[in-house]
């Protein structure tokens, strides 16, 4: 009995300082805004969630590639990237010609949305209405906490409207 109680307090320790280490984030990290590119999986073992691909303004150009490593940063309240070979994020660039994605052929730098190339997970409540489902025009947002090295984690989703207004959404 004795061992099965230390060792549900070692979880609920472990629980408790992940916990306090991602508010301690959540506020004093920087915050930015980003386009997210999206899809809605609803996977049994995970729950319902949304699957997000921030779009990132990348400084400097890597040439003609289609995956380069960056150092993420904020600038403005935007999400932003400085080309490094060294860095510990990975981009995907996608083509931006006549409104399709293309993923071939010589494209400039400049023609690209680059997106981060693992997808984050924005989980969601059961009864929630799906975000990703957009009028005509509207665009997804999502607010992210950006450390120092490492992939950024939302915060929140929001939607632009095509006059250019925000409005956040209420998924609880």
């Amino acid at each position: 009995m004795i061992r099965g109680l230390a060792l549900a307090a070692i979880h609920l320790a472990i629980v408790l300082s992940l916990t306090a280490k991602y508010a301690w984030d959540r506020d004093r990290l920087p915050r930015a805004w980003a386009r997210a590119l999206n899809y809605n999986p609803n996977l049994p073992v995970r729950g319902r969630y949304v699957s997000l691909r921030p779009v990132v303004m990348l400084d400097g150009d890597p040439g003609n590639v289609w995956t380069t490593r960056v150092e993420l940063t904020v600038r403005d309240g935007r999400l932003a990237a400085e080309f490094k070979p060294g860095g510990d994020v990975m981009l995907y660039g996608q083509s931006r010609q006549r409104g399709a994605f293309v993923t071939a052929g010589p494209v400039a730098a400049i023609d690209k949305d680059w997106t981060l190339q693992s997808p984050l997970a924005f989980f969601i409540p059961e009864h929630a209405p799906d975000p990703t489902s957009l009028n005509r025009g509207e665009e997804l947002w999502v607010e992210l906490s950006v450390p120092p090295s490492g992939a950024p984690r939302p915060l929140r989703l929001a939607v632009k409207k095509p006059d250019g207004s925000f409005t956040q959404l209420e998924l609880r």
